[in-house]
């Protein structure tokens, strides 16, 4: 887990800290928390490298979503990593979640994208290497978790919204400094239909309105 007993003694040691250049941990049994770097010592990536389910039975869509899904959005938000790295990529066979990592897969053997693949997309596919987190608010309503990204070459931005709820959830979104955006294209993950694009939302006066649905994870 994310334990400090083994970096802490490192990081302090001024001939060892310029050397070191990422922290990682688990998130078993910890919730996502802000790493302390001690004064003086210069900047680290941290990078959540290892989580999820410890089991070959079929991981449901809700739990993909509530469970792992927004342990991403923690780490991003509230630990402010920089990385978070799913443990095991293929899992065994259609519908079985086991992998030789022993945890749940992002796609099966086939190649066919399981649930938390769909999870994982709704960041990996749209946050540009180099972006940074904005500001955003991370639970506008009580189960919505929200976070925004922004890279500058070339100009991207994504948010990425978890509705956790079993029920619809709509929503204004209003873009600070968002003049120039037009329009954003929703692509959407629900436990009916994976990642998938949804007809383009009109922006105006730098804010929009849309409607979550139950239990999805979408990002613009």
């Amino acid at each position: 887990s994310f334990n400090s007993f083994v970096a802490s003694p490192t990081l302090n040691d001024t001939n060892a800290q310029g050397l070191i250049s990422i922290i990682g941990g688990h998130l078993y049994g910890v919730q996502p928390a802000p790493y302390s770097i001690p004064a003086g010592d210069s900047p680290k990536e941290i990078w959540m490298t290892e989580f999820g389910p410890l089991s070959n039975a079929t991981l449901t869509w809700a739990a993909a979503l509530t469970t792992y899904g927004e342990s991403i959005h923690n780490s991003m938000v509230t630990g402010q990593y920089n990385a978070y790295v799913w443990w095991g990529i293929f899992g065994q066979s259609t519908g079985s979640c086991g992998t030789a990592a022993g945890t749940c897969g992002l796609v099966d053997n086939a190649g066919n994208v399981m649930v938390m693949g769909d999870v994982m997309g709704q960041y990996s596919k749209f946050i540009a290497p180099g972006s940074l987190r904005v500001s955003a608010t991370a639970s506008p309503v009580s189960g919505v978790f929200v976070s925004a990204y922004s890279s500058s070459s070339p100009s991207h931005y994504a948010i990425v919204a978890i509705n956790s709820n079993t029920t619809s959830e709509s929503l204004t979104f209003v873009l600070n400094n968002g003049s120039g955006v037009t329009s954003l294209t929703p692509y959407q993950s629900t436990s009916a239909a994976g990642l998938a694009a949804q007809t383009a939302v009109p922006v105006s006066g730098g804010q929009f309105n849309y409607t979550l649905p139950a239990q999805s994870i979408v990002t613009f």
